[in-house]
């Protein structure tokens, strides 16, 4: 970094800095500005915003320095030309026309220096769907072509070890730049044919060559432990890193990528023992399971062989029929009656659940259009998965499905857990506010059993709170759970929002839920689940009012 003397740039910036010593600009302004750009474009990075904002600060003292932009995450590189527009226009509006042409002169060649850095990452980039965009950093398409080079510098008799380091269990939300610094930090521990990547937003992977066995994968587990619990320098402060490190080994424990990166995932969140563990078959009870039922679900899927039921929910005094809630439900001829929880498992794992959510909610929307036309009130309410709330296309899906349907959004509720929005609350957020611009209603299902349900009754656009069943179950003989129960109603009214208990199956129960002020019931006592063509009748057998 220096002053310019000999450049084309030295004139002007002289220029500005002279004028800028004797009239000071006010930069709150254009860092306000900065961030809102990074904002819109959904990249926001308290550290690349720092950076772009003294680039400026130190061009106002005359001085350029480009080696600022190497250190900027690839999406902000995407972001330069509206922000190097935004620095013209806040200085061209305080200098006043005088300066002008240094102001045009500067903006335009500072520019043109910064794309000569951003220009070759953002090429690579935008022409290989095996970076990714935010980090440059490989991702999981590109573990394919990894695995190859890895076997081949693998000896016989030794293996290779996927590490998978996960910081969900640290940080919820890590910005591209958190992921870079961590990435920055391994490469110290790095052999030259050792390759790093990015397995989603808050995991990055480590494919380690030529390893002797599983011992030598742990040392090399632990050592990358040590590495981030070392401290990562994020905006100033010094953070610690704790993360959930699985291993799993080629070919032990799988050769294809998919194979190899479920077996690592599982270890990560199943097997660990003080932030580590090895992958293990014999424990893989979700491996066994994908085993039994892989090729009857694809199956299922492609000939329409799932079932849809619909469980009332009625008011508490059991007289008018507030709405149902769609199940899905599935009997397989060898397999016989497969559970719910089971099959959403498998299917999120094997990459299906965008196709099974879109059955469910194009079965379900078909018969609901039915008991509409019968006469039948009240909402319908749907259950999103935790890659439902990933996936960008689901809101207009549902649209589309209304349209066809000919049912308005106001009659539909979704529910969402939340260890579904845990993971990327932010990317969450998106999916559920352009579903609730339908018009459609969302609910927190399993309230009280997450991290942090008051943090998201705050944050969450939602209407309705289900008190998780094992509250309500427990109420009758726990004087804690039925303090629960009355807290968390009389919260939820203060918010306007609805209660629903689910999991209710005596009158005693329903009794107590009434006088404490619950909205609605959903649970055996009222009803069990019911096939479509049930509900009609289940309908006229309420008492009046209906």
């Amino acid at each position: 970094m220096s002053r310019l003397k000999s450049s084309t740039l030295a004139l002007p910036l002289a220029s500005l800095a002279d004028h800028l010593q004797r009239h000071p600009l006010a930069d709150e302004p254009l860092a306000a500005r900065i961030a809102q750009i990074l904002a819109d474009a959904g990249v926001f990075d308290s550290h690349d915003h720092a950076i772009y904002l003294d680039f400026f600060r130190r061009m106002h003292q005359g001085i350029h320095d480009p080696e600022l932009w190497p250190r900027l995450s690839t999406g902000s590189l995407l972001l330069a030309s509206p922000i190097f527009l935004a620095w013209h226009e806040h200085v061209s509006t305080h200098c006043g026309p005088q300066l002008q042409a240094s102001i045009d002169h500067l903006a335009l060649q500072t520019l043109a220096v910064q794309l000569t850095y951003a220009t070759p990452r953002l090429h690579a980039v935008r022409h290989s769907h095996t970076l990714d965009p935010g980090t440059g950093l490989p991702n999981t398409s590109a573990l394919g072509q990894l695995l190859t080079q890895a076997r081949e510098r693998t000896e016989t008799g030794k293996v290779t070890a996927l590490l998978h380091v996960d910081f969900g269990s640290a940080m919820r939300s890590c910005t591209d730049h958190t992921l870079l610094c961590a990435a920055e930090r391994l490469r110290n521990m790095q052999r030259h044919y050792d390759s790093l990547l990015l397995i989603d937003r808050h995991t990055l992977g480590m494919l380690l060559p030529n390893l002797s066995g599983s011992g030598h994968a742990m040392l090399a587990a632990h050592r990358a432990m040590a590495l981030l619990a070392e401290g990562l320098d994020l905006g100033g402060l010094n953070v610690r890193l704790h993360p959930q490190i699985g291993i799993a080994l080629a070919p032990d424990h799988g050769s294809e990528p998919a194979a190899l990166l479920s077996a690592a995932a599982q270890a990560a969140h199943e097997f660990t023992q003080n932030g580590i563990g090895l992958y293990d078959p014999g424990r893989d009870w979700l491996g066994l399971l994908i085993k039994q039922l892989e090729i009857p679900l694809r199956e299922a899927l492609l000939n329409n062989r799932f079932q849809i039921v619909f469980q009332p929910q009625l008011t508490a005094d059991g007289t008018i029929m507030h709405g149902m809630e769609a199940l899905l439900r599935w009997h397989d001829d060898k397999l016989g009656q497969v559970p719910p929880h089971q099959l959403l498992r498998v299917a999120e794992h094997l990459g299906l659940m965008s196709s099974v959510s879109q059955w469910i909610i194009n079965a379900a929307l078909r018969q609901f259009r039915q008991l509409i036309e019968a006469g039948i009130p009240g909402t319908l309410s749907i259950n999103l998965t935790p890659s439902n709330l990933r996936d960008p296309e689901l809101p207009s899906f549902i649209a589309n499905a209304c349209e066809i349907w000919g049912i308005s959004g106001k009659r539909l509720v979704f529910e969402v857990t939340e260890s579904a929005i845990i993971d990327d609350i932010d990317s969450a957020l998106r999916v559920l506010e352009q579903i609730k611009s339908l018009g459609c209603r969302l609910a927190l299902d399993d309230f009280g059993t997450g991290f942090s349900s008051l943090t998201y009754l705050k944050r969450l656009p939602i209407d309705e709170v289900k008190i998780d069943l094992s509250f309500i179950q427990e109420m009758r003989r726990s004087q804690r759970d039925a303090d629960i129960v009355q807290s968390v109603i009389e919260l939820a009214h203060r918010l306007q929002l609805l209660v629903i208990a689910e999991g209710v199956e005596d009158e005693a129960t329903t009794l107590q839920l009434r006088e404490m002020g619950c909205n609605v019931i959903q649970g055996y006592y009222y009803s069990k689940p019911l096939a479509p063509e049930r509900i009609t009748e289940y309908y006229q057998t309420l008492p009046s009012p209906r």
